[in-house]
């Protein structure tokens, strides 16, 4: 597993999944179902987020699957260059694909 990949679990309140700081070394996340992800009301915890990793160029996130999302689906901040493409969100709180500050040039299809 990379050292830069987040991955906790509580069965309570809802995993999450970070990416961090991966400046220039594309992500691949494809053909995952993520259920019960995310923690409603803490800060920086929704199902998957991709976080100050500034030019990922080449990454895609891509035909996963986001069911009872206790907290967004899909958060960028910090981070460009990326595609975000054939996902789908069902029966979430808040927004499902959010793309915060410093998120320019990705592409969302």
């Amino acid at each position: 597993m990379n050292s830069h990949v987040c991955f906790l679990l509580s069965l309570s309140v809802g995993a999450y999944l970070q990416v961090l700081h991966t400046a220039n070394v594309p992500q691949l996340i494809s053909g995952v179902e993520f259920l019960n992800m995310g923690r409603n009301g803490e800060v920086d915890r929704f199902g998957l987020q991709i976080l100050y990793s500034g030019s990922i160029e080449g990454t895609l996130i891509t035909k996963n699957s986001f069911y009872k999302s206790n907290q967004r689906c899909i958060v960028v901040e910090g981070s460009s260059g990326m595609t975000v493409t054939h996902n789908v969100g069902v029966s979430n709180y808040g927004n499902c694909i959010w793309f915060g500050s410093q998120s320019q040039d990705n592409t969302i299809r």
